[in-house]
């Protein structure tokens, strides 16, 4: 596959509040204008949120809602591990993924996926 078929963006607010901590139409201006400013950058629209530090605190039920208002048709947290596919098609808009760093090497890349395609999460 060429990498930019693989490559995946995802809009993450414009100003990166804890969108819990924040008033309901500020959360609701920083989504909209983030998926909007994201479109307008790459030429096409945007399917995909990660809310802002990613704890289960940090996103809402309500949030979630504002999140599919806007247009994104899924939103990643950092919850602890991988979710199963069961888990992604109940719910789309609280995914929990891998937290991967800008100073993860290509070892303790595959060390982290391969604790989820092996073992399973």
């Amino acid at each position: 596959l060429e990498f930019r078929r693989v490559l995946f963006r995802s809009g993450n607010t414009r100003s990166h509040p804890i969108l819990t901590r924040i008033d309901r139409a500020s959360a609701r201006a920083e989504i909209d204008d983030c998926r909007q400013l994201l479109t307008q950058r790459v030429g096409h629209a945007i399917d995909a949120f990660a809310y802002p530090n990613g704890s289960a605190s940090d996103f809402s039920p309500d949030i979630e809602r504002q999140v599919v208002s806007s247009g994104f048709k899924f939103a990643f947290s950092l919850g602890a591990g991988a979710s199963r596919l069961s888990a992604i098609k109940e719910r789309p808009t609280a995914i929990r993924r891998v937290y991967l760093s800008g100073d993860d090497g290509m070892l303790r890349f595959a060390a982290k996926l391969a604790r989820f395609t092996i073992s399973g999460p």
